[in-house]
């Protein structure tokens, strides 16, 4: 089962995300939440012939809105704390960014490194290349500004282009 989460954690919810089905991939990860992550880890084992050995509940999401200016400002950041990695480079967690019109996302990870409890905050990027951003803050605070400035400085970058 690993092989099949690192697929998803690394190629499949990227893929969604950055591709012309992002807005529908978004609407259903929220509403559905763990039960969609279930779903897509099924589908996935399905072509292996290794089923899914999760559970809806041991996902857990939580939505936050960081308000901007005025609303199209604002920015939404789902942080999904996965099942715990068994092996490298698994996610510990997944934070999804996007906009108030369900675009311009970006995909951060939480990846278990090599040492007990050592983590890395990494990503993928639209051409679906890894990205590795150094150790990962250990309080969600400070992890969660850290995504904030990443991702405000990607929408600067969108803007100034």
């Amino acid at each position: 089962m690993e092989m099949e989460r690192y697929y998803l954690e690394q190629q499949a919810i990227p893929e969604m995300l950055y591709s012309d089905n992002c807005q529908p991939f978004l609407m259903s990860l929220l509403q559905d939440r763990g039960d969609f992550l279930v779903y897509m880890l099924t589908l996935i084992g399905a072509e292996t012939g290794s089923g899914c050995s999760y559970r809806a509940d041991q996902f857990v999401f939580k939505p936050q809105l960081f308000s901007g200016e005025d609303k199209s400002r604002d920015i939404a950041i789902l942080t999904i704390d996965m099942p715990e990695p068994e092996e490298m480079p698994l996610c510990a967690k997944i934070i999804i960014c996007h906009d108030a019109m369900l675009s311009n996302p970006r995909y951060y990870t939480v990846e278990k490194s090599v040492g007990d409890n050592k983590f890395m905050l990494c990503g993928v990027n639209e051409e679906g290349r890894h990205l590795n951003f150094g150790n990962c803050p250990e309080n969600e605070e400070e992890l969660f500004y850290k995504i904030l400035g990443f991702y405000r400085n990607h929408l600067s970058g969108i803007e100034n282009s």
